[in-house]
C-alpha cells in the first residue's frame, strides 16, 4: 500500500477530497480490540457474541456484547488516516470516522467527537490509560473495512487502546439507530443477527437513512 506523511492535516483533507472511499467509515481490518479473556483480536475476526473492551460516556470502561457487525469478511480498498499518539498508541481509520477528541490537549475542554481527517496535530485521544497527544498523522491504503456494535448503549469501542465511536459522520443519531439491533438482540439468535439478509437489509435501511439525513443536515447536531 502506499504511505503520505502529512505535513499538516490540512494536507490530509485536501489529499482526501477527491476520494471515492469518503463514505467508508470503518477501522482497518488488522486494528485489535482487547476481549474480556484477555486476548487481543483483530476487528476481522471479531464474531458476534464476543465481550469486548467498550468506554462510556463518563470515561469508564467495561466489556460488552458485540450483537452486530456491519461488514462481512473483505478486501474492500480504503485510505485511512493513521494516528499515532505520545503514548505509542497507533490506529488506522477512515477519514469520517469520529473520535472523542480533546482540541489542543487543553485541560479546560471536553471532549468531543471529530471526524478522524479533522484531527490535528497536538490534539489529544483517550486512551484506555488516559488523554495522550496526537504526534503523527499519515495516509495510508489498505485493504478491509470493518467496525463493531456493541450492546453498550453509548456506542464507543476501544481499538488499538484508543476510544473511538463505533461510526461516522454523526454519532448521536446512528447511535441511535443501532439501539435497534440492540433491542434485536434479546430477540433473535446470532445467526439470525448475522445472517446475509439482516446485513442487506441493514445497509439498505442505513443507505436511505443517510440520504434522508443529508437532507437534514443543517438542523443535526455537529456530531
Amino acid at each position: 500500500g502506499m504511505t503520505v506523511t502529512c505535513v499538516s492535516t490540512n494536507d490530509c483533507v485536501d489529499y482526501f477530497s477527491g476520494s471515492d472511499n469518503n463514505n467508508n467509515v470503518c477501522f482497518h481490518g488488522d486494528e485489535l480490540v482487547h476481549l474480556a479473556s484477555g486476548k487481543d483480536l483483530p476487528i476481522k475476526d471479531l464474531k458476534l457474541g464476543d465481550e469486548i473492551k467498550v468506554a462510556a460516556q463518563d470515561g469508564t470502561f467495561s466489556f460488552s456484547k458485540v450483537v452486530f457487525l456491519p461488514h462481512k469478511r473483505n478486501l474492500q480498498q480504503a485510505k485511512f488516516i493513521s494516528l499515532e499518539t505520545l503514548s505509542k498508541h497507533h490506529l488506522k481509520v477512515t477519514p469520517e470516522h469520529l473520535l472523542p477528541v480533546f482540541d489542543g490537549c487543553r485541560e479546560d475542554v471536553h471532549s468531543s467527537m471529530k471526524k478522524a481527517r479533522d484531527v490535528m496535530l497536538g490534539d489529544c485521544l483517550l486512551t484506555a490509560q488516559g488523554k495522550s497527544k496526537v504526534v503523527g498523522v499519515e495516509l495510508v491504503e489498505g485493504y478491509g473495512i470493518y467496525t463493531a456494535v456493541a450492546k453498550h448503549p453509548d456506542g464507543q469501542i476501544v481499538v488499538n487502546g484508543i476510544v473511538a465511536s463505533s461510526f461516522g459522520t454523526v454519532h448521536t443519531i446512528t447511535n441511535w439507530y443501532y439501539h435497534i439491533h440492540r433491542a434485536l438482540d434479546t430477540i433473535f439468535p446470532e445467526w439470525k443477527l448475522d445472517s446475509n439478509v439482516m446485513t442487506a437489509g441493514n445497509q439498505y435501511i442505513g443507505g436511505v437513512a443517510l440520504g434522508f439525513l443529508s437532507l437534514l443536515h443543517p438542523f443535526l447536531p455537529k456530531y
